[in-house]
Order: C-alpha cells, then sequence, then structure tokens
C-alpha cells in the first residue's frame, strides 16, 4: 500500500510530515487531506483559523515527489 506524506504549507512556511499514512489511492489521500482540513479549521480559535484559512496540504509520494495540494478550505 502507498504511503502518502501531507507536509503543511502555510504563511509561516512548511511543516513536514515525516510518517506519512497509508492509502490504497492518491484520491483516497486526498479526501482525507479535505477532512482534516475541514476539522483543523473548525477547531482552531478565530485567529488562527484565518491564518490556517490560508493553509494547504501538499500530498507527496515516498520519493519526495508532490501529488497533490489541497487547501484547508476546501
Amino acid at each position: 500500500m502507498p504511503r502518502f506524506f501531507f507536509h503543511v504549507r502555510s504563511t509561516a512556511g512548511v511543516e513536514m510530515d515525516r510518517q506519512g499514512l497509508d492509502f490504497e489511492t492518491i484520491e483516497e489521500a486526498i479526501a482525507d487531506a479535505r477532512r482534516a482540513g475541514a476539522e483543523m479549521l473548525l477547531d482552531d480559535a478565530v485567529e488562527e483559523a484565518r491564518t490556517r484559512s490560508k493553509s494547504t496540504f501538499e500530498i507527496s509520494d515516498s520519493s519526495g515527489k508532490v501529488l497533490a495540494r489541497v487547501p484547508f478550505n476546501g
């Protein structure tokens, strides 16, 4: 099963995901990123949510190649 890494790019820079998660397909990884981004926006305080709303997940494969970019807000 392929492993995907969910790096978070924000105005503060990039938070690297060193662990990753296993999904059958990139589509499943993208769907999970959409859910996680929405949850993170709901969980954050209002001011931090404004900053987070400009954040994206950069989903990469084990070689480091970016396969998809998913904004937190959709």
